[in-house]
């Protein structure tokens, strides 16, 4: 009798046991399934979205689309060839790069060239960075407003339509001394590879500073370049505190000299130097497209939430509304005032965030609603 109780109840303990065992295994199982099945469907919309060229969250940053093996950037574009026949202007023109850093072809369509981003400047040019910039659609550019009887530094990189910004082909040129002399040109130097930025692929077209700048512009314009931990030449402190003290064109004059200083120490925040071509869309209501990637994921998590919170949603970089919100503020554009459109922007901030804007990214917020969303 002891014995058949004690089976009992060895049974009636053991039987719950492997229930449960068994139910466990197959739960594991069903989760193992649709943790593999989502991230297959995960690679598989992801890759379809970067052939038909989407904009999304891609390699860290947003409006982007990732490089990948099969989406490599252009190679350096090969005859490159400067020359100036006057003081203050250039010329260079180039051949278009055929291949990619990997060495495939270059196709037609999402993959081809798109525009060129040219730096130049009186140091050299190594990379995909430094000096002045500007960009162009053909395989030329001209440059102006250059000090006379100067060797000038060129690098030229292709950018496809994906946004990709190749690898850099270099060359130099001197500028015609004051008085007469014999102008001078260079060749190229040869490719190097890309140093990890992205850019945007709109035409602009050279500015230029005119006048002198104060010296307490100049001594702002460095202060601020320390606070942001930024090192900058001595031209490029010249241009900034030019660019402040004066302005370029008609709407950089018309921001006064104070927004004009304001505009340089967001541009050290989130581009980490100085374009005068930035500087100038930036005024204009235009995105930038001279853009930096490792700031912008400095920046990303703050104005991703910042973003969220105004719109209610992650950015659609299919709606031109929202895009032009998000690069208000991840490059803090400006726009033609309008007072109207500012209080509707404040009233928004204050009803969202429960403050006053006080911060440079707060008041492009209120930019972004204001003249963006609205």
């Amino acid at each position: 009798m002891l014995r058949k109780i004690s089976e009992v109840f060895k049974k009636s303990v053991s039987e719950p046991h492997q229930r449960k065992s068994w139910q466990s295994g197959i739960g594991i199982a069903i989760f193992t399934l649709f943790v593999l099945s989502s991230v297959v469907v995960n690679q598989s919309l992801q890759a379809a979205n970067q052939a038909a060229g989407n904009y999304g969250y891609y390699g860290g940053t947003y409006g982007y689309n990732s490089t990948t093996s099969s989406d490599a950037p252009p190679a350096a574009s090969s005859s490159l060839s400067c020359s100036s026949s006057a003081t203050t202007t250039g010329s260079c023109s180039w051949t278009a790069p055929t291949t990619t850093t990997t060495g495939t072809l270059i196709a037609t369509g999402s993959g081809s060239i798109s525009s060129y981003n040219v730096y130049y400047g009186t140091s050299s040019i190594s990379s995909c960075a430094g000096g002045s910039s500007t960009s162009s659609t053909s395989a030329s550019v001209s440059l102006s407003s250059l000090t006379a009887g100067t060797t000038y530094y060129v690098g030229v990189c292709a950018v496809d339509n994906n946004s990709n910004e190749g690898s850099v082909v270099t060359g130099s040129f001197t500028t015609v001394a004051s008085g007469g002399g014999t102008p001078a040109g260079g060749g190229s130097t040869g490719p190097t590879y890309p140093n990890g930025t992205a850019t945007t692929t709109t035409t602009t077209t050279t500015t230029t500073t005119t006048g002198t700048a104060p010296a307490a512009t100049t001594t702002s314009v460095t202060q601020s370049a320390t606070e942001f931990g930024v090192t900058l030449s001595a031209a490029d402190i010249a241009l900034a505190a030019g660019f402040v003290a004066n302005g370029t064109t008609a709407a950089t004059i018309a921001l006064g000299s104070g927004e004009r200083l304001a505009l340089v120490r967001d541009q050290l925040e989130t581009l980490g130097r100085i374009s005068l071509i930035a500087l100038e869309q930036l005024a204009n209501g235009q995105k930038p497209t001279v853009r930096n990637l490792e700031k912008e994921r400095a920046q990303l998590g703050k104005v991703l939430t910042a973003f969220v919170r105004l719109v209610g949603h992650r950015p659609n970089f299919k709606n031109v509304k929202e895009d032009l919100a998000w690069n208000t503020m991840m490059y803090r554009i400006r726009f033609k005032r309008d007072l109207d459109k500012e209080r509707v922007g404040i009233a928004k901030f204050k009803a969202i965030f429960g403050r006053i804007p006080t911060s440079p990214l707060d008041w492009s917020v209120v930019r972004a609603w204001g003249y963006a969303l609205r």
